[in-house]
């Protein structure tokens, strides 16, 4: 949390105002929670609702709420919630979620890929981020408590694992590296633990990550790039870059093999967005 040097007149103001405020109505739905009660879905405000129940309310206080995106890390997204007092005294709180690859089917080949965020998966996330941002800061509820029941006593959701595409040997044949075990169709186990140390400190040279380094991306897109990416050869060559790319990423995970070169891809539509 963050103030102005002072806060005394927003202080004043706000223990004014919040008695006055009400709860936003609740005026949609979220199909994904039903219960026996609530067969269509669990009832929830909106963030025009939200804001609705809040804006006009706060003005004869002085007071106003003003809401920023921003970016607080590799793969996350936040707004920072401002309260503001006509004196110039403000407070202000951010919260951020991590934006994760998912995976979706084909629909022209019918095999698994990996999609990564969209600009809509983080506007979403952002209009999410408002609503709690300012309820939480004011003393709301605009949503159903259910006394901590779903996070206690629901089962694990299942998680998007990433497609790991299929690795080809080119025709100099270099030696191969340790192919992934085979999927058995289950579920698989989880990505092995990151390991630390200078080939962390490589970078991506392409894509929405060109010029981040390995160690400030989360575990999951690493793992994502562990999975996905092949150096593909250009004039029948892999550049040194993309190579040393390459061995970082096995060595993250505990596969690498220093001096060899990674096989390259048959070349294709693979649909891998690099």
């Amino acid at each position: 949390m963050k103030t102005s040097p002072t806060i005394a007149n927003l202080a004043s103001a706000l223990v004014q105002a919040l008695p006055t405020l009400s709860n936003p109505a609740f005026d949609s739905v979220n199909p994904t929670f039903k219960t026996a009660k609530n067969p269509d879905g669990s009832g929830y405000a909106s963030l025009a609702a939200h804001i609705a129940a809040t804006k006009s309310a706060l003005a004869p206080f002085g007071l106003v709420v003003v809401q920023f995106p921003t970016s607080p890390g590799p793969d996350l997204v936040g707004i920072e919630t401002v309260i503001v007092h006509s004196s110039g005294e403000w407070i202000s709180n951010e919260c951020s979620v991590a934006l994760h690859p998912t995976t979706r089917v084909n629909k022209q080949t019918g095999e698994p890929e990996v999609v990564p965020p969209t600009a809509q998966n983080a506007a979403s996330a952002t209009t999410y981020l408002r609503r709690y941002g300012l309820a939480a800061c004011l003393g709301l509820v605009g949503e159903r408590d259910d006394d901590g029941e779903e996070a206690s006593n629901a089962a694990p959701r299942p998680s998007a694992t990433p497609y790991a595409a299929p690795r080809s040997v080119p025709a100099s044949n270099p030696a191969p590296r340790p192919a992934a075990a085979p999927s058995s169709g289950g579920p698989r186990t989880p990505a092995p633990p990151v390991i630390d140390g200078p080939h962390l400190d490589a970078v991506i040279p392409f894509g929405k990550n060109k010029d981040q380094r390995l160690r400030d991306l989360s575990p999951n897109s690493l793992f994502w790039y562990f999975e996905n990416y092949q150096p593909k050869p250009y004039k029948g060559r892999i550049s040194d870059k993309d190579q040393a790319l390459r061995d970082a990423l096995d060595a993250a995970f505990g596969r690498s093999n220093p001096g060899e070169s990674a096989p390259a891809p048959e070349a294709s539509e693979d649909g891998v967005p690099f």
